[in-house]
């Protein structure tokens, strides 16, 4: 079976990026950030939480083209150690994809 071309780019994205997962956040990790940024840590990271290596986001929603708008059903794969993305769109008329390696 011949692999698409978004699995060669999923592939690809995942094959540049280092999983992570293994690393816990810690509050010392901040202590030298501006209040504000701690703040906002504190209140949505708990202490020994897990790093994210890689995220699938499923979407959908309505695309404007033109004077009308169309549904839209969306994938998005990301990675964090070496930032990227793959994203593959979908409308009934085209599919738009998307891609940083």
């Amino acid at each position: 079976m011949m692999e698409s071309e978004l699995d060669k780019d999923i592939e690809k994205l995942f094959a540049a990026s280092e999983n992570i997962s293994g690393k816990v956040y810690t509050s010392k990790q901040i202590k030298d950030l501006p209040i504000p940024v701690q703040r906002y840590f504190k209140y949505s990271l708990r202490e020994n939480q897990s790093y994210i290596s890689y995220v699938r986001l499923q979407h959908g929603g309505e695309f404007r083209a033109s004077k009308n708008w169309a549904s839209i059903k969306g994938e998005e794969y990301f990675t964090v150690q070496k930032p990227g993305f793959v994203w593959l769109g979908k409308v009934p008329l085209f599919s738009a994809k998307d891609v940083y390696i």
